[in-house]
């Protein structure tokens, strides 16, 4: 299958980009990029991975550069004219929408995808007419319009393969408190949740935020305050009741050794399975099918 991933490729969007690594991870060259996303490949010095948003932490640098598919610019219009391309996926449909009056004349509605990470509730209602239209943080509001849920998510390698040995209690970042940011590596930030039982972590300017997975990952517990008024319709491959009930033991002081190992061993489990790059790109394409059989 012939994908183009259409991205300005400017600078680090979450949810763009975690459906980026989750394409190239499974279809490889065969999805080609309007833009080099250059700060997704391992060839991005360490300089430039620095300087990037959360300082390059878990999504950045990993893709290796033979994967690297940058579409030239002047044969990009007739490429889409002709119809070479199975699928268009527009990555940040808010941030970027290039070729669109193109792509709109001659692709139908089941072979055109909207993502939508922004952080805020509005979605754009006219393209949820002639497209797949997938939204981060989905409300209920917008039950009038066909748009699907989605989640943020992890790449598969940054997930430990057994529950770490505990040392303490707390992992070091408490959001918001910018003094317990002391991390300048992702060693050791992710260390630092490997050894704690338990991780803060809560709703930003939206309710999906990467250090949820990355708590996850990390083979630890997340607390996170609140998330039992989250939106009925968004984080909704995040395992909710279950964090919600952790929370509750942890509040109330009554997780044994065996139940914070039986806890933990479930979220781990649900984090390899629903949780990455991987496992977005599933979630989409099952939609995706579903949607052309349909046609």
């Amino acid at each position: 299958m012939k994908i183009l991933f259409i991205s300005s490729g400017l600078f680090p969007d979450y949810q763009n980009d975690m459906v980026f690594h989750g394409l190239k991870s499974k279809f490889g060259s065969e999805v080609s990029e309007s833009k080099d996303i250059w700060f997704m490949y391992n060839d991005i010095t360490t300089d430039q991975k620095k300087g990037l948003y959360g300082k390059g932490f878990t999504l950045y640098g990993n893709l290796d550069p033979r994967l690297r598919n940058v579409e030239n610019e002047q044969s990009l219009p007739d490429k889409i004219k002709s119809k070479y391309y199975d699928l268009i996926i527009y990555g940040s449909i808010h941030r970027d929408g290039s070729y669109l009056k193109n792509v709109l004349k001659v692709y139908p509605k089941d072979r055109i995808i909207f993502i939508d990470g922004e952080d805020g509730d509005k979605i754009m209602k006219k393209l949820t007419k002639v497209g797949l239209y997938f939204k981060r943080e989905l409300i209920d509001k917008y039950n009038g319009y066909k748009v699907f849920h989605l989640n943020f998510a992890i790449p598969k390698d940054k997930i430990v393969n057994k529950i770490p040995d505990k040392t303490k209690e707390w992992a070091t970042i408490v959001p918001g408190d910018m003094k317990t940011y002391i991390f300048d590596s992702q060693t050791d930030y992710y260390l630092d949740y490997q050894r704690a039982r338990y991780g803060v972590t809560t709703k930003k300017s939206g309710w999906d935020c990467l250090r949820h997975y990355e708590i996850l990952a990390n083979g630890c517990i997340p607390f996170f305050p609140d998330l039992e008024v989250c939106p009925p319709k968004t984080l909704t491959l995040l395992p909710k009741q279950i964090i919600i009930e952790s929370n509750r033991l942890i509040k109330e002081k009554m997780f044994t050794d065996e139940r914070y190992n039986l806890y933990l061993s479930f979220l781990l489990d649900w984090t390899r399975h629903k949780l990455t790059t991987e496992a977005l790109v599933d979630y989409i394409f099952e939609i995706f099918i579903k949607s052309v059989n349909y046609a």
